[in-house]
C-alpha cells in the first residue's frame, strides 16, 4: 500500500513531498481496509485491503482469511463467537460484529460439512475397492470401530 501510494503521489503531485496520513479505514471482521491522503496536497488514495481473501468461486464479497481462519478454529474449540468477542475486547482489539461472525460461521460450517461428506464417501469407496480385491461382494458390510468418551448418552 505505502509503496503504491508513494508512486501514485509522485506521478500525480509532482514537486510535492509526500507526508501521508490515514484518510479512511474500514473494519471487516478482524481485517481492515485503509486509504491514505497527503497532508501537503490534495492526493487521496483508493481503499487498500490489508488482508488476503479466500476465493469462494461465487458472487459477492470474498471473506478475509483471518475471519475464515477464526471460524475454522472455533469449530474445534469449546468457546463461542460471544466469548471470542469478550476475549478480543479484553485485550483492546476491536471485535468483529456478531452478525458478521455468524454469517462467516454458517458458510464455513456448510463447506466443512460438505468436505466431510465427500471425504467419507472417498473412504467408503476405497474400502469397497479393497474388499473387492479380497474377494468380498461389492455391497458387503463395512466393519467399523468407534470409541465414545462421554458420561451420558441421550437416546
Amino acid at each position: 500500500m505505502w509503496n503504491n501510494c508513494i508512486q501514485l503521489h509522485a506521478e500525480q503531485s509532482k514537486g510535492c513531498t509526500p507526508r501521508f496520513s490515514v484518510a479512511n479505514e474500514r473494519k471487516i471482521g478482524l481485517a481492515w481496509q485503509q486509504s491514505l491522503h497527503s497532508v501537503n496536497c490534495q492526493f487521496k488514495s483508493g481503499m487498500y485491503k490489508l488482508y488476503d481473501e479466500v476465493p469462494t468461486g461465487g458472487c459477492g464479497k470474498t471473506p478475509a482469511t483471518t475471519n475464515v481462519a477464526l471460524q475454522i478454529v472455533l469449530q474445534d474449540s469449546a468457546i463461542s463467537n460471544t466469548k471470542v468477542c469478550y476475549l478480543l475486547t479484553s485485550v483492546n482489539v476491536p471485535p468483529p460484529s456478531r452478525r458478521g461472525m455468524q454469517k462467516t460461521e454458517n458458510k464455513v460450517a456448510s463447506v466443512s460439512a460438505q468436505h466431510t461428506v465427500d471425504d467419507l464417501k472417498q473412504k467408503r469407496d476405497k474400502i469397497r475397492e479393497i474388499n473387492s480385491l479380497r474377494g468380498q461382494e461389492h455391497n458387503a458390510p463395512i466393519s467399523t470401530s468407534a470409541q465414545m468418551s462421554c458420561i451420558t448418552v441421550h437416546h
